[in-house]
């Protein structure tokens, strides 16, 4: 219920849900602020969005929230090639043996 409180209060100040997926018990989403962030699109199922900074001429970011699983169960090479200028990834490599970091 932490985070259901979490996302109200980001609700509550102009921020909007681009995407989550994930388990309902670890649901991973990503926030954009519409001040400053167009929502471009969306994977369905998947915390994966397209943002486009508000000013003329602005990158478009992909940005990820990922879990690490083996075998991947999403196609990796598929979210990495995509034409957004630049991409931003977090990951949670703890499945398969990376750091939990407190």
């Amino acid at each position: 219920r932490v985070g259901f409180g979490l996302a109200s209060s980001l609700m509550e100040t102009g921020y909007h849900v681009a995407a989550s997926g994930g388990e309902p018990s670890e649901t991973s989403t990503i926030f954009y602020h519409e001040k400053r962030f167009e929502l471009v699109s969306s994977a369905r199922g998947l915390a994966v969005a397209d943002l486009k900074f508000l000013q003329a001429d602005a990158p478009t970011l992909r940005v990820a929230c990922i879990r690490a699983e083996v075998p991947p169960s999403i196609d990796l090479q598929k979210l990495l090639n995509h034409e957004a200028k630049a991409l931003v990834v977090v990951a949670d490599c703890l499945p398969i043996g990376g750091a939990e970091i407190l």
